[in-house]
């Protein structure tokens, strides 16, 4: 749910701009890209260190460093890093549309079959199978797209649709009411959950990432939280920056506690709760970070987040 969620957030708030002329979507382009760059980088050493263990001949550093290309481009250069990834793909080819004269309602239209497409390779993998059977010529095309985009969770079969969604709440203008916002999400949230548990039971799902009640489920949370909008608060500012640190920084702290049990014996991860050892950290390293970031000879740490 919490990915979703973000990439409506994106949407609605690119396209407050875009409604009020002071949108600049190649800067905003050029700063994700620069994020995920550097993220890229940090994350490098645990990326590369599969090239020390693994790879003993030319050939094999050719193929890895085409490996490791492929998933800078398309894929996410690590596990995490695939939403800055999935998001400047989704984002451009949006915008790309959108301002070269393409009617949203056709490039919804467009992100709803991709999301559909993009189930065959998650929950519903089991439908492609039939689909095989049916047309066979398609097992061709499953094969050239999984070898592309290695998974569904990316920014065309994903990542469009959620964008999509939060520019229509933005048309709209106006959000439900928090009750019907409440009751639309719990009742789709547990449409979900029958979902998955159909899904799980007949062995239909490849992975559990996306599903066809997710986007109304989404749909609705999004709502929910503009129902609960307040005034301004002077810690607004702090939030996108704050939870961009905790979802960039967290798996580097998961990393290094397993190490400190491996090197050290400290058993961090053994404790009765490692999520909440891993959230305090993340925390106070993101919250270091921002308060460094306000002083001057530190300034440079704010392009970790922005």
């Amino acid at each position: 749910m919490a990915v979703p969620f973000f990439f409506m957030c994106t949407g609605y708030f690119l396209w407050e701009k875009y409604k009020a002329e002071t949108l600049n979507i190649k800067r905003y382009l050029i700063k994700i890209i620069r994020l995920y760059t550097i993220w890229c980088i940090i994350y490098s050493p645990i990326v590369f260190r599969d090239l020390y263990h693994n790879v003993d001949s030319l050939s094999g550093l050719v193929k890895y460093i085409v490996h490791i290309a492929h998933y800078f481009i398309v894929v996410g250069f690590y596990h995490h890093l695939w939403y800055l990834n999935a998001v400047i793909w989704s984002v451009g080819i949006v915008f790309y549309l959108v301002y070269h004269g393409i009617a949203f309602k056709k490039i919804f239209f467009i992100s709803i079959i991709l999301y559909c497409a993009g189930l065959l390779g998650e929950s519903w993998g089991g439908l492609a199978e039939i689909c095989e059977q049916i047309v066979p010529s398609l097992h061709i095309l499953f094969v050239f797209t999984g070898k592309i985009f290695v998974t569904a969770r990316n920014g065309l079969s994903e990542g469009m649709l959620f964008i999509c969604l939060g520019i229509l709440v933005s048309i709209k203008g106006k959000a439900h009411s928090l009750p019907l916002s409440v009751m639309g999400g719990i009742i789709c949230l547990a449409l979900q959950a029958i979902e998955l548990y159909y899904v799980k039971s007949n062995d239909m799902a490849i992975h559990y990432d996306t599903f066809i009640m997710l986007p109304f489920t989404a749909y609705f949370l999004f709502q929910t939280v503009l129902a609960l909008s307040t005034d301004y608060h002077r810690v607004f500012p702090y939030l996108g920056p704050a939870s961009t640190l905790i979802y960039l920084v967290h798996p580097w702290v998961i990393i290094l506690l397993m190490f400190s049990d491996k090197l050290l014996h400290t058993h961090f991860m053994d404790f009765i709760s490692p999520f909440i050892i891993v959230l305090i950290i993340t925390l106070i390293i993101s919250w270091g970070i921002l308060r460094l970031s306000n002083i001057s000879k530190f300034s440079w740490l704010r392009k970790l987040y922005s």
